[in-house]
């Protein structure tokens, strides 16, 4: 009989670990994806304020302008 009561104790600490284990996993998980909405990477790349096409065009319409990159 001691050795099923010392297997039930071991059950349940190791029910008690993985709870907590499991609590720490998903803080963690929130954490995260937290961390990675703050990044937002994709809408920094679609902000209208700096659009790249616009830029490069202007500045091919000047050396365009400007005849640079010609030999004459």
């Amino acid at each position: 009989m001691k050795d099923l009561e010392k297997d039930n104790i071991v059950i349940k600490s190791s029910i008690r670990i993985s709870n907590k284990l499991g609590s720490l996993i998903n803080k963690i998980k929130s954490n995260y994806n937290i961390f990675l909405k703050n990044q937002d990477v994709f809408s920094k790349f679609n902000d209208n304020s700096s659009d790249t096409a616009k830029n490069v065009d202007s500045r091919v319409n000047l050396l365009e302008k400007m005849d640079v990159g010609q030999n004459s």
